[in-house]
């Protein structure tokens, strides 16, 4: 068996723990106690409330049943009908049920004496009353001898039992009440008995505290005092502490002890700290450099990532003339890209700057193009030092940056004064200079690629027919302006990526053969399609444009890597060739009829023998028809040298006056057409050809005749 320890007994855990455990079983005690009382309690007003209330129940069924028995009965008897019999029948089975359930309670005195009389009341009336009044009823209604069989006993047992559920449903409402307000009671009494166990229990909370701040509380607080002391360098004092046998006393003990190797070794700890506080101001040392070495790195990639992707002249030199000015802290800068004359300075201004790159000594060019970096160390003027009163230096450094040709690019002027530069700067400024030159040489071939791709764009733009590149997954990668003119693409730029469904429903869209334009386009951008095809649709937009594409395929190399298609706008030539249809199909109907009558004469003159004057007036006829013959070849042949802009003009000095007048008399032999004109500009001269300007009026007149067949008034106005 394992022995305790002294201080186990005697430490501050041991003791509050027994005294916890020892409030906590007698509460725990006291509180199962009084809820099993009040539980005992409760459990038994319950109960006695429940069958006190189940017997109310059943009483207040016996009475209905009771009264329903009696209810059916006379009902039968009045009127002998065999449903109120069945019904009785049924209330008396009931009410035996009711008997049985009543006998199962626990009854007084006084409700066993009435159940008896129930149970005797309704075997009699069951085996010997009733069959004696259904009889009586079914002899003709003989109501006397049923008059006589009620006022033997029975009524007067009804009126028995009325009279007791009245008296015991009062006496049920009592009990019942007094059975609230004592349940209410105990309640009250339980609820006070509940705050005293609570005071109590406070109380022994109050006292365990109490030990508590004696025993734990006191002695830290003498504890935090000495070290305080201690600190202030004044001497101590914990009494009885010490002297405890707890762990308090331990720790007390064990502070003393510290205090004691504390003042030991306060020498000792004394060089150790001192030691730290160099060792603190190495890590600061230490640290600040650190520091500034990140912002070196940070200032790095931030000039890194500006020598990667900036493709700005201005911008680059900008960056890189911060970058080396923060790193090498230079009095007077300047760094001149001879490419563009783009420069960036500091400590200079704007005329002393483009001065100095302008009129840049061609020596030092030379000298620059051999050694890459060179100094020059001058001394200050009077006028250079300013405050100064001693003499200094300063000192001129010129770095170049080269391309890949061994060109010289670009120049880095700078001026440290006081402060040479020492071999270190110098090789990581050629270093970083040398990484430069690639920038440099990157932005000039992008601004050449860019300027060829502006070229290419401007070419295609000026281009009258409209060219679309399509990729070979069918996203159309480049147009120009005329093609975003003749389809409607006003919303999208020539660098627009437009996807294969949107430039295909917008075909389709506008299109008079949707169908057939798009399965032209969709086999066109087939890789399997490697030949050139035409196709002709139109367009419907706001008004009607009649395009002919032409499509060719793009290879790199064996590899097909697109298709171009090429839209030329053939409206004009669509309305040349119709016109031109029309042209001959008008001609060729003219025609017919003036060599129809010069045929049908001339075969009249050869065939028969005519009268001469007959003669006369046929040949007329087959000449007035062969000068209208030849007027429409002349028509014919003026229209062909107008297209082909051959057409000549005799221009002169016309009086439009005159000559509308003369057009107007030679239609004053029409029947069904009144010609007038109305003349309201007197002596108009124009400068024309007047056999032209003459056979316009006549066909514009002539053209309004006949189209209108039914006659009409025809207007001219001068």
């Amino acid at each position: 068996m394992i022995k305790s320890t002294p201080l186990l007994n005697k430490s501050i855990r041991s003791q509050f723990f027994k005294m916890l455990l020892f409030l906590v079983v007698s509460f725990l005690i006291i509180i199962a106690a009084f809820l099993v009382v009040v539980n005992a309690s409760q459990n038994a007003l319950q109960q006695k409330r429940e069958q006190m209330y189940e017997k109310s129940m059943l009483v207040d069924e016996l009475e209905e049943n009771f009264n329903g028995i009696f209810f059916r009965a006379r009902g039968y008897y009045a009127f002998q009908n065999e449903q109120e019999l069945k019904l009785l029948y049924e209330n008396l089975e009931k009410f035996e049920v009711l008997l049985q359930q009543f006998s199962q309670l626990d009854l007084t005195e006084e409700e066993r004496g009435l159940y008896n009389e129930l149970v005797e009341f309704h075997y009699n009336y069951k085996t010997v009353t009733l069959p004696k009044a259904i009889s009586f009823a079914k002899m003709g209604g003989d109501y006397e001898a049923l008059r006589e069989l009620s006022n033997s006993g029975a009524n007067d047992l009804v009126n028995k039992f009325i009279a007791y559920t009245k008296s015991y449903k009062k006496k049920t409402d009592h009990s019942l009440n007094q059975i609230f307000s004592k349940t209410v009671e105990q309640g009250q009494l339980f609820t006070f008995i509940s705050l005293m166990i609570s005071a109590l229990i406070l109380l022994f909370v109050g006292v365990i505290l109490r030990r508590v701040l004696n025993n734990m509380i006191r002695p830290i607080e003498q504890l935090t005092l000495a070290t305080n002391a201690l600190a202030s360098g004044k001497s101590i004092d914990l009494g009885n502490l010490v002297q405890k046998e707890d762990e308090l006393g331990i720790l007390a003990n064990s502070f003393l002890k510290m205090i004691l190797s504390i003042q030991d070794k306060e020498e000792v700890l004394t060089t150790q700290n001192e030691e730290l506080l160099a060792q603190q101001d190495e890590l600061q040392e230490n640290q600040l450099q650190l520091q500034n070495s990140l912002n070196y790195l940070e200032k790095y990639n931030q000039l890194n990532h500006v020598l990667t992707f900036t493709l700005n002249k201005q911008k680059l030199i900008d960056n890189l003339h911060n970058y080396l000015n923060d790193i090498y802290q230079y009095d007077t800068s300047v760094l001149y890209w001879m490419e563009g004359n783009v420069y960036a300075t500091k400590g200079l201004s704007h005329q002393s700057a483009a001065a100095l790159v302008e009129n840049f000594d061609m020596d030092k060019q030379a000298r620059l193009k051999q050694e890459k970096s060179f100094v020059i160390k001058r001394q200050l003027t009077a006028k250079e030092k300013g405050i100064a009163q001693e003499s200094y230096y300063a000192y001129d450094l010129y770095s170049s940056v080269f391309n890949s040709k061994r060109e010289l690019v670009a120049i880095l002027m700078a001026t440290r004064e006081g402060h040479p530069h020492n071999e270190r700067e110098i090789d990581s400024l050629n270093g970083l200079l040398n990484r430069v030159s690639i920038a440099f040489e990157r932005i000039l071939m992008y601004e050449e690629v860019e300027k060829s791709r502006t070229l290419n764009q401007t070419i295609i733009d000026n281009v009258n027919e409209g060219i679309q590149l399509v990729s070979i997954t069918g996203d159309t990668v480049l147009i120009n302006r005329a093609l975003c003119g003749i389809v409607s693409f006003l919303n999208l730029t020539t660098e627009t990526s437009i996807p294969k469904k949107d430039w295909l429903q917008h075909f389709k869209k506008c299109s008079a053969q949707p169908d057939e334009l798009i399965e032209f386009l969709e086999a066109s951008i087939m890789e399997s399609f490697q030949d050139t095809r035409k196709y002709r649709y139109c367009m419907t937009i706001e008004h009607e444009i009649f395009v002919e594409v032409y499509a060719t395929c793009l290879f790199d190399g064996q590899e097909k890597v697109g298709t171009i298609f090429v839209h030329r706008d053939i409206t004009r030539e669509y309305e040349v060739d119709q016109m031109k249809s029309e042209l001959v199909s008008t001609v060729s109907h003219e025609l017919r009829t003036p060599l129809s009558s010069v045929l049908g004469f001339t075969e009249l003159l050869l065939t028969k023998t005519i009268k001469p004057e007959r003669q006369i007036k046929y040949i007329d006829t087959i000449h007035r028809e062969a000068v209208r013959l030849t007027n429409l070849i002349n028509d014919f042949l003026d229209l062909q040298r107008m297209e082909s802009g051959k057409q000549q003009y005799n221009m002169e000095t016309l009086q439009l006056n005159e000559i509308a007048f003369e057009i107007v008399n030679r239609f004053r032999h029409e029947q069904k057409h009144n010609v007038h004109l109305i003349d309201k500009a007197r002596e108009v001269y124009v400068n024309a050809d007047q056999d032209r300007l003459v056979q316009l009026f006549i066909n514009l007149i002539g053209n309004a005749i006949k189209f209108s067949p039914q006659g009409g008034e025809m207007w001219r106005f001068c």
